[in-house]
C-alpha cells in the first residue's frame, strides 16, 4: 500500500533560540505540519465503510447468536415435556390421534 501526501506545507516557528558556548536551547518552539492528502481522505472512506460493515456484521452475528438460542431453548422444553410424558407413563400412542 503506498500513501503519498500531496499539498504538504510544513512550517517552524521558534520565538528565540537561545546558545551559550556549551549549549543550546530552544523556547516556544512550534511545529505545525498542515496537509490535505488524497490519499488519506481515501483512507478515511475505506476506514469508514469498513467500520460500518463491521457493525453490520456483528448486529446481524447477535440477532443469529439470539435466534439460536431462542431455537435452543425451544428445544429443550420440548425434551424436557417429551420427558415428563414419558415418566409418567404417556408413550407416543397415548398422544396419537386416531382418524
Amino acid at each position: 500500500m503506498e500513501i503519498s501526501l500531496d499539498n504538504m506545507q510544513v512550517s517552524f516557528m521558534t520565538a528565540g533560540i537561545k546558545t551559550a558556548s556549551d549549549s543550546v536551547s530552544l523556547t516556544a518552539a512550534e511545529t505545525e505540519i498542515k496537509s490535505r492528502s488524497e490519499a488519506m481522505d481515501k483512507f478515511q472512506e475505506e476506514y469508514r465503510q469498513l467500520k460500518a460493515f463491521v457493525k453490520d456484521y456483528r448486529d446481524t452475528l447477535n440477532n443469529n447468536l439470539a435466534k439460536i438460542d431462542l431455537i435452543i431453548n425451544a428445544i429443550n422444553e420440548n425434551d424436557r415435556k417429551q420427558g415428563d410424558y414419558i415418566k409418567n407413563g404417556i408413550g407416543l400412542s397415548d398422544t396419537a390421534v386416531i382418524p
